[in-house]
């Protein structure tokens, strides 16, 4: 691989074979690559191959098949179909703002004052699948994490403001 396009490849790391294995695979993936690199260099020598740019290296540019197609459809992107502009997409019809908010009860403003406020605050830890053993330290159930802010509820009125901006 030509060192001009940047970092040079390194070897894949074989740490998941055994040592002798992996130190047989190295050498030959070495090997292969100074086999593919010898015969890319030839090729470049005799004149067969122009270099890519830019780290392209399978594209239509270089392919003389793609040049013959691009000649031969060059006619058609000289004269090219109008177009019709993009129709507009019609907005859905939504009910008032203030008829929804008060249908569903709190607004999201008091919600989120709710989620982020003193009194949301909870002593309980989270433990849907029961991992965390029952009581403490001699039989006393000690209230540890307190103060934590209650996610369920802040989680709920970031939704709501998402679904809000983007429907």
């Amino acid at each position: 691989m030509p060192e001009t396009r940047g970092k040079r490849k390194r070897p894949p790391s074989f740490d998941h074979f055994p040592p002798n294995r992996a130190k047989k695979l190295k050498q030959a993936w070495v090997q292969n690559t100074k086999l593919k690199s010898k015969w890319k260099a030839e090729k470049r020598k005799s004149g067969l191959v122009v270099p890519p740019t830019k780290g392209d290296e399978d594209t239509a540019e270089n392919d003389p098949e793609a040049e013959e197609t691009k000649t031969e459809s060059s006619p058609q992107a000289r004269n090219p179909t109008p177009i019709a502009p993009p129709k507009k997409r019609a907005r859905r019809m939504q009910p008032d703002p203030t008829e929804a908010e008060s249908s569903s009860g709190p607004t999201l403003r008091d919600r989120a004052r709710e989620a982020y406020s003193q009194a949301s605050l909870h002593t309980y830890r989270s433990d849907p699948f029961g991992k965390r053993q029952r009581g403490g330290r001699n039989g006393a159930t000690g209230t540890t994490g307190r103060g934590q802010p209650n996610m369920k509820k802040r989680m709920d009125v970031l939704l709501e403001t998402i679904k809000r901006d983007f429907t």
